[in-house]
């Protein structure tokens, strides 16, 4: 993962990402990330020190009902991580045994 200064300058390449890190905004602070990754359940959510690339948990997500559910694509924290949204795929299907049919 990479910072790039909107008002130009260098190309920052910020420490203690992971593969499959997605972020889902600042730090009330402005001095780190809020990351998740979408895959599996429960869904964890860190905070990433721009400085030092340590990992923080912040929380974790999970669905009341996690049946069919691949994990969480999306999640939106306020300023203090206070309250928050996520949604959710959830893909079920029925299966049937019929039995005698000639």
């Amino acid at each position: 993962m990479k910072l790039v200064p909107v008002g130009g300058g260098p190309v920052v390449t910020v420490r203690g990402t992971r593969e499959g890190d997605i972020v889902s905004g600042w730090t009330p602070d402005g001095l780190g990330l809020r990351l998740f990754n979408r895959d599996g359940l429960p869904c964890r959510t860190v905070r990433l020190d721009l400085a030092t690339g340590r990992r923080d948990p912040l929380g974790e997500f999970m669905p009341a009902d996690p049946s069919g559910i691949s994990g969480i694509p999306t999640i939106q924290m306020n300023g203090v991580n206070q309250s928050f949204t996520y949604n959710y795929h959830r893909r079920l299907s029925d299966l049937y045994l019929v039995e005698g049919l000639k």
